[in-house]
């Protein structure tokens, strides 16, 4: 059969109206999401939770705003920041997004700030620990809110513990040492049989080693970044004429140094999870979210977990903290709509409870932390909120690499621990360069 000329120009018109109400109806157009009955959907794309997770969220946001609905999509954490960043590039992005908490810096540019009259600093100040602010404001803009606030704390092996004579897990560093040097069971030859804690080596046997060596920083007062965020300064002097990012780095490597006297880790043991499981190592530094990892390895383990030590003479706790939050971007035609779900899915207290219940996860409000205290799973990581900290990484998977890099470089006696955190101060400084 041939068609005509204006016979294919119709058959082409429909086609296209075929293929436009197609896209609108799969979300690759966003601006037109809204059937005729004035119904909103929104698109929220998120990582770890999945669409059951905010069931009971999404349903009290619909009884307050009953022409708005949620379309949740759950995306790999390995694949998630490229996929959005080219959804963005496409012009097929969500609405809402999940932001790790050290994302600010390298993706603020993406984001929509929250209006004044949905949510300003100083609610951010009232209903959320101090974090929150360090993390997801900048120039007294909302760019993110969080449902939890996961911090690193101490798993510790209760038999372990035990046939050691040790009573409780410790509660400073002087104590840990004391109890590391009790633990650990190192032989002549240097080989470990039984490691003390996972501290130490590299993010190659540790996970979220590099989290624990920016806690230790953070305890000294390190300062990480300048004030103005143009370079790293934490291997520089402080104000007294010491170097605390050297003196953290110094504490941490020694336990993964075959001369110290306080030796109980190195690369080549298990991966420290496993370890931890195994029975094999007595403490781990990890969060919430692998206390689920640990059960499911070996659901006959007995542990504790604690509060993660602190110096002596601290005067205040300092925690570091790992989240993310729920964020607008600024592509989407519905950024007033979608921060009200935003502040409505992250302060509606029955909201974050039903997400909470889901996940397990310790809250973020500053109204749901008492609760939480007597919470025995929980109770340790909900007592560090109000002290966690974090600090601006401007990519933190390659700052990570760095950090651990350097780690290599001590232990393997290439680089000194100057010279290995000066090398990691250029490396990470290179990268705030590249976000100008």
């Amino acid at each position: 059969m041939v068609f005509s000329k204006s016979q294919l120009i119709i058959i082409g018109s429909v086609l296209v109206i075929i293929l436009f109400f197609v896209l609108v109806f799969l979300g690759v157009i966003p601006g037109l999401r809204s059937d005729l009955g004035g119904q909103t959907e929104l698109i929220m794309w998120g990582v770890y939770d999945s669409a059951d997770d905010f069931a009971g969220s999404f349903s009290g946001l619909q009884n307050v705003f009953p022409n708005v609905s949620i379309r949740y999509v759950q995306k790999d954490p390995l694949t998630y920041e490229t996929e959005l960043v080219n959804a963005l590039a496409l012009g097929s992005a969500p609405d809402i997004v999940m932001v790790h908490n050290s994302w600010l810096p390298k993706h603020m540019n993406k984001l929509s700030p929250a209006p004044a009259a949905t949510f300003d600093l100083k609610a951010v100040r009232d209903l959320f620990p101090a974090v929150v602010e360090q993390d997801f404001v900048s120039g007294g803009n909302v760019y993110a809110l969080p449902l939890y606030i996961d911090t690193l704390a101490l798993y510790y092996n209760q038999d372990l513990f035990n046939a050691a004579n040790l009573s409780f897990p410790p509660s400073t560093w002087d104590e840990f040492i004391s109890d590391v040097d009790t633990l650990k069971n190192v032989d002549r030859t240097g080989k470990i049989n039984l490691a003390a804690a996972s501290i130490g080596g590299s993010a190659d046997s540790i996970n979220r080693a590099t989290d624990l060596i920016y806690l230790l920083m953070l305890q000294s007062g390190t300062r990480m970044v300048d004030t103005d965020y143009t370079s790293a300064v934490f291997a520089d002097y402080s104000k007294d004429g010491v170097r605390p990012g050297s003196s953290a780095l110094e504490f941490y490597t020694q336990f993964s140094n075959p001369r110290s006297s306080h030796y109980t880790w190195n690369d080549s043991l298990h991966y420290s999870l496993d370890n931890f499981s195994e029975g094999t190592t007595a403490m781990i530094f990890d969060y919430a979210f692998s206390r689920e990892t640990i059960i499911n390895k070996n659901p006959f383990l007995k542990f504790g977990i604690a509060k993660v030590p602190q110096l002596s003479d601290a005067p205040i706790p300092v925690n570091f903290a790992d989240y993310w939050g729920l964020s607008v971007l600024n592509r989407s035609p519905y950024r007033d709509l979608a921060w009200q779900a935003v502040s409505f899915l992250t302060t509606d207290t029955s909201s974050v409870n039903s997400y909470l219940a889901a996940t397990s996860r310790p809250p973020a409000p500053r109204s749901l932390l008492s609760g939480c205290s007597r919470d025995t799973t929980l109770a340790p990581f909900c007592a560090q909120t109000l002290t966690a900290r974090a600090w601006p990484r401007p990519d933190q998977s390659k700052v990570d690499v760095i950090f651990s890099d350097a780690v290599k470089g001590v232990l393997n006696g290439k680089l000194s621990i100057l010279n290995a955190l000066n090398e990691a101060q250029d490396n990470v400084s290179l990268l705030i360069t590249k976000l100008k």
